[in-house]
């Protein structure tokens, strides 16, 4: 459980959170605009508020090993540099075609079908970490 009071932490540029046992995030996590890395792995989170876009200068996304079936819009995240969601249940992914600053992508071991076609349009990928089911 996190407090709705974490909104406004207004400065606040790096949250780890990880191994809490947190079932679900606080939408006033959109309120962190200043937010560069967030770190959620290990949790037991089942979905992702869509507030969280607005954390528009987020650099470092980690949000594996929870138990996501589906995630935002996160193409919206154009600082977006490194993003992990392994070990999930995600049988699909946004667009990522978006994320032009995106080096590093970690999706292995959730539930998807094939390789994402936008892959191919992340021009600063340089590690991918991929499974498909």
């Amino acid at each position: 459980f996190l407090p709705e009071t974490l909104g406004q932490l207004k400065m606040l540029e790096k949250l780890d959170l990880r191994s809490n046992r947190i079932k679900k995030l606080p939408r006033e996590i959109g309120k962190l605009e200043k937010l560069e890395y967030l770190d959620v792995r290990y949790n037991h989170l089942l979905s992702v508020p869509v507030e969280l876009l607005n954390c528009s200068g987020l650099k470092t996304l980690i949000l594996s090993a929870n138990g996501l079936k589906v995630l935002p819009d996160v193409g919206q995240l154009k600082e977006l540099c490194s993003m992990s969601v392994d070990r999930n249940q995600l049988i699909s992914l946004p667009n990522l075609r978006s994320l032009s600053c995106l080096q590093y992508l970690n999706v292995a071991h959730n539930k998807l079908a094939a390789v994402p076609s936008d892959l191919q349009d992340l021009d600063q990928l340089k590690e991918l970490h991929l499974s498909i089911s």
